[in-house]
Protein backbone atom coordinates (compact mmCIF):
# COMPACT_ATOMS: atom_id res chain seq x y z
CA UNK A 1 0.00 0.00 0.00
CA UNK A 2 2.80 2.44 0.89
CA UNK A 3 4.52 1.66 -2.43
CA UNK A 4 1.34 2.47 -4.36
CA UNK A 5 0.82 5.71 -2.44
CA UNK A 6 4.41 6.79 -3.17
CA UNK A 7 4.22 5.82 -6.84
CA UNK A 8 1.11 7.95 -7.22
CA UNK A 9 2.77 10.96 -5.54
CA UNK A 10 0.54 10.99 -2.47
CA UNK A 11 3.35 10.11 -0.07
CA UNK A 12 7.15 10.29 -0.12
CA UNK A 13 9.77 8.84 2.19
CA UNK A 14 10.79 11.29 4.87
CA UNK A 15 13.70 11.08 7.31
CA UNK A 16 13.96 7.96 9.48
CA UNK A 17 13.05 8.33 13.13
CA UNK A 18 16.08 8.81 15.39
CA UNK A 19 19.45 10.43 14.70
CA UNK A 20 22.64 9.37 12.95
CA UNK A 21 24.92 7.26 15.10
CA UNK A 22 22.06 6.07 17.30
CA UNK A 23 19.42 3.41 16.92
CA UNK A 24 17.14 4.47 14.09
CA UNK A 25 13.43 3.82 14.29
CA UNK A 26 10.99 3.16 11.49
CA UNK A 27 11.06 4.89 8.13
CA UNK A 28 8.80 7.95 8.18
CA UNK A 29 6.46 8.82 5.33
CA UNK A 30 5.20 12.34 4.71
CA UNK A 31 2.57 13.96 2.50
CA UNK A 32 3.95 14.68 -0.97
CA UNK A 33 2.37 18.15 -1.26
CA UNK A 34 3.72 19.22 2.14
CA UNK A 35 7.24 17.85 1.60
CA UNK A 36 7.56 18.99 -2.04
CA UNK A 37 5.24 22.03 -2.28
CA UNK A 38 6.53 23.40 -5.61
CA UNK A 39 6.20 20.27 -7.73
CA UNK A 40 5.34 20.00 -11.41
CA UNK A 41 3.31 17.19 -12.97
CA UNK A 42 4.81 15.94 -16.25
CA UNK A 43 3.37 13.71 -18.94
CA UNK A 44 5.06 10.36 -19.58
CA UNK A 45 7.24 11.48 -22.51
CA UNK A 46 8.35 14.69 -20.82
CA UNK A 47 8.85 12.85 -17.54
CA UNK A 48 11.12 10.21 -19.10
CA UNK A 49 13.15 12.94 -20.81
CA UNK A 50 13.61 14.77 -17.50
CA UNK A 51 14.45 11.49 -15.75
CA UNK A 52 17.08 10.68 -18.39
CA UNK A 53 18.58 14.16 -18.16
CA UNK A 54 18.91 13.92 -14.39
CA UNK A 55 20.38 10.42 -14.63
CA UNK A 56 23.05 11.52 -17.11
CA UNK A 57 23.85 14.62 -15.04
CA UNK A 58 24.45 12.47 -11.97
CA UNK A 59 25.81 9.28 -13.57
CA UNK A 60 27.46 10.44 -16.80
CA UNK A 61 29.40 9.38 -18.71
CA UNK A 62 26.79 6.67 -19.21
CA UNK A 63 25.00 4.98 -22.09
CA UNK A 64 21.35 4.93 -23.03
CA UNK A 65 21.47 1.19 -22.38
CA UNK A 66 22.58 1.93 -18.81
CA UNK A 67 19.53 4.10 -18.26
CA UNK A 68 17.14 1.64 -19.91
CA UNK A 69 18.47 -1.17 -17.71
CA UNK A 70 18.51 0.97 -14.56
CA UNK A 71 14.90 2.12 -14.99
CA UNK A 72 13.44 -0.79 -16.99
CA UNK A 73 11.94 1.76 -19.38
CA UNK A 74 11.55 0.42 -22.96
CA UNK A 75 14.49 1.35 -25.19
CA UNK A 76 12.22 2.95 -27.79
CA UNK A 77 10.98 5.45 -25.20
CA UNK A 78 14.52 6.05 -23.96
CA UNK A 79 15.69 6.85 -27.50
CA UNK A 80 12.80 9.29 -27.97
CA UNK A 81 13.59 10.95 -24.65
CA UNK A 82 17.24 11.23 -25.66
CA UNK A 83 16.34 13.06 -28.86
CA UNK A 84 14.40 15.60 -26.80
CA UNK A 85 17.37 16.45 -24.55
CA UNK A 86 20.32 15.68 -26.82
CA UNK A 87 21.23 19.36 -27.23
CA UNK A 88 21.83 19.60 -23.46
CA UNK A 89 24.39 16.78 -23.42
CA UNK A 90 27.95 16.07 -24.48
CA UNK A 91 28.79 12.86 -26.34
CA UNK A 92 31.96 10.86 -25.76
CA UNK A 93 32.74 7.96 -28.08
CA UNK A 94 34.82 5.15 -26.62
CA UNK A 95 35.40 2.27 -28.98
CA UNK A 96 32.11 1.92 -30.81
CA UNK A 97 29.96 3.08 -27.89
CA UNK A 98 28.51 6.54 -27.25
CA UNK A 99 28.56 7.83 -23.69
CA UNK A 100 26.55 10.87 -22.65
CA UNK A 101 27.19 13.39 -19.91
CA UNK A 102 26.42 16.96 -18.90
CA UNK A 103 28.65 19.86 -20.03
CA UNK A 104 29.56 20.44 -16.37
CA UNK A 105 30.85 16.88 -15.99
CA UNK A 106 32.68 17.13 -19.31
CA UNK A 107 34.48 20.23 -18.01
CA UNK A 108 35.70 18.23 -15.01
CA UNK A 109 37.30 15.73 -17.37
CA UNK A 110 39.34 18.58 -18.85
CA UNK A 111 40.12 20.39 -15.59
CA UNK A 112 40.84 17.37 -13.40
CA UNK A 113 39.64 16.65 -9.87
CA UNK A 114 41.30 17.97 -6.67
CA UNK A 115 43.56 15.41 -5.03
CA UNK A 116 41.50 15.44 -1.85
CA UNK A 117 38.57 14.02 -3.82
CA UNK A 118 40.43 11.19 -5.54
CA UNK A 119 39.89 8.71 -2.67
CA UNK A 120 36.38 7.96 -1.45
CA UNK A 121 34.92 5.75 1.27
CA UNK A 122 31.62 4.74 -0.30
CA UNK A 123 28.74 2.82 1.28
CA UNK A 124 27.55 -0.54 0.08
CA UNK A 125 25.09 -0.43 -2.83
CA UNK A 126 26.47 2.94 -3.97
CA UNK A 127 25.42 4.15 -7.42
CA UNK A 128 29.09 4.52 -8.34
CA UNK A 129 28.96 0.78 -9.01
CA UNK A 130 25.29 -0.15 -9.21
CA UNK A 131 24.19 2.53 -11.66
CA UNK A 132 25.68 0.91 -14.78
CA UNK A 133 25.38 -2.30 -16.78
CA UNK A 134 29.14 -2.65 -17.33
CA UNK A 135 30.99 -2.28 -14.03
CA UNK A 136 34.39 -3.41 -15.32
CA UNK A 137 35.47 0.20 -15.94
CA UNK A 138 35.59 0.87 -12.20
CA UNK A 139 35.84 -2.64 -10.72
CA UNK A 140 38.25 -5.17 -12.26
CA UNK A 141 36.32 -8.44 -12.75
CA UNK A 142 38.86 -10.39 -10.68
CA UNK A 143 37.88 -8.37 -7.62
CA UNK A 144 34.10 -8.50 -8.03
CA UNK A 145 33.72 -11.37 -5.56
CA UNK A 146 35.46 -9.29 -2.92
CA UNK A 147 32.77 -6.63 -3.19
CA UNK A 148 29.87 -9.09 -3.53
CA UNK A 149 31.07 -12.24 -1.72
CA UNK A 150 29.52 -15.35 -3.19
CA UNK A 151 27.42 -13.26 -5.55
CA UNK A 152 24.82 -12.96 -2.80
CA UNK A 153 23.60 -9.54 -3.92
CA UNK A 154 24.97 -7.78 -0.83
CA UNK A 155 27.51 -5.14 -1.86
CA UNK A 156 30.23 -4.25 0.64
CA UNK A 157 31.44 -0.73 1.34
CA UNK A 158 34.05 0.35 -1.19
CA UNK A 159 37.32 2.26 -1.29
CA UNK A 160 37.63 4.20 -4.54
CA UNK A 161 40.93 5.70 -5.66
CA UNK A 162 41.48 7.41 -8.98
CA UNK A 163 38.02 6.39 -10.16
CA UNK A 164 38.55 2.66 -9.49
CA UNK A 165 37.40 0.40 -6.67
CA UNK A 166 40.64 -0.63 -4.93
CA UNK A 167 39.29 -2.23 -1.78
CA UNK A 168 36.49 -2.53 0.73
CA UNK A 169 36.11 -1.21 4.24
CA UNK A 170 34.18 -2.01 7.38
CA UNK A 171 33.34 -0.43 10.69
CA UNK A 172 34.40 -2.09 13.94
CA UNK A 173 33.09 -1.10 17.37
CA UNK A 174 30.48 1.46 18.34
CA UNK A 175 30.33 5.03 19.56
CA UNK A 176 33.62 6.76 20.28
CA UNK A 177 35.52 3.46 20.16
CA UNK A 178 34.47 2.76 16.56
CA UNK A 179 37.20 2.46 13.94
CA UNK A 180 37.18 2.09 10.17
CA UNK A 181 39.09 -0.93 8.86
CA UNK A 182 40.30 -0.77 5.23
CA UNK A 183 40.69 -3.97 3.21
CA UNK A 184 42.62 -3.05 0.05
CA UNK A 185 42.76 -5.51 -2.83
CA UNK A 186 46.49 -5.06 -3.48
CA UNK A 187 48.75 -7.15 -1.22
CA UNK A 188 50.94 -4.10 -0.61
CA UNK A 189 47.91 -2.08 0.52
CA UNK A 190 47.02 1.48 -0.43
CA UNK A 191 49.69 3.89 -1.57
CA UNK A 192 50.82 6.31 1.17
CA UNK A 193 48.91 9.19 -0.44
CA UNK A 194 45.76 7.11 -0.90
CA UNK A 195 46.02 5.83 2.67
CA UNK A 196 46.18 9.39 4.05
CA UNK A 197 43.24 10.48 1.91
CA UNK A 198 41.18 7.46 2.93
CA UNK A 199 41.89 8.11 6.60
CA UNK A 200 40.53 11.64 6.18
CA UNK A 201 37.33 10.25 4.62
CA UNK A 202 37.02 7.65 7.38
CA UNK A 203 37.42 10.35 10.05
CA UNK A 204 34.60 12.38 8.47
CA UNK A 205 32.38 9.32 8.51
CA UNK A 206 33.09 8.58 12.18
CA UNK A 207 32.42 12.20 13.16
CA UNK A 208 29.10 12.06 11.36
CA UNK A 209 28.12 8.81 13.07
CA UNK A 210 28.91 10.30 16.49
CA UNK A 211 26.47 13.22 16.04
Amino acid sequence: MLWILCQNAWLVQGPPAGTAGKALGQQLFVAFDEWIPESKILGREEGIAEFLLRYLRSHGPATLQDFAWWTQIPKSEVRAAHEAIRSQLVELVFGATSYWLSPETAALLDDGVPGSRTVLALPGFDEFLLGYTDRSFVLPPEHFQKVVPGGNGVFKRMIVSGGEVVGTWSRSGTGRTAVVVPEPFAPEGLTPAAKRSFELQAAKYLRFMER
